[in-house]
């Protein structure tokens, strides 16, 4: 939606706090998973048939998971393919940037606010 209108900046702090929301979501997750898993496996399943021996193996595999969590999250086949459409996406958005339809309206504000304190001080000038 914010290609379509020109906004090109603001569609790119869009990606970053996409990326950046991800990862503050993946690294803590894996975290409690790797320090709060076997507690919580031994509360949940550590009863009958399930013993002390499959609650070890259970929360091994859990710690596997947790381990893996990061690099799973951002393996190194998607890491390289994303880290290329980010460059491309981007290269294309700084170029765009210059028509950032915001941008421009900011400018030609900034433009007009120069032009009539120029004017102003003009005129305290002559009188």
């Amino acid at each position: 939606m914010q290609a379509t209108h020109g906004r090109y900046l603001r569609m790119s702090l869009t990606i970053l706090k996409i990326v950046g929301g991800a990862v503050l979501l993946c690294v803590p997750t894996a975290l409690a998973l790797y320090y709060m898993g076997k507690p919580a496996i031994h509360l949940l399943f550590q009863h009958g048939a399930f013993n002390a021996h499959s609650s070890a193996l259970t929360s091994m595999a859990l710690f596997g998971y947790a381990i893996l969590a990061i690099p799973l999250a951002a393996s190194i086949v998607g890491t390289v393919e994303a880290a290329c459409l980010s460059l491309i996406l981007f290269v294309r958005l700084r170029k765009k940037g210059r028509t950032d339809k915001g941008l421009l309206r900011l400018k030609m504000r900034r433009l007009q606010s120069a032009r009539a304190t120029i004017i102003l001080a003009d005129v305290g000038e002559v009188s």
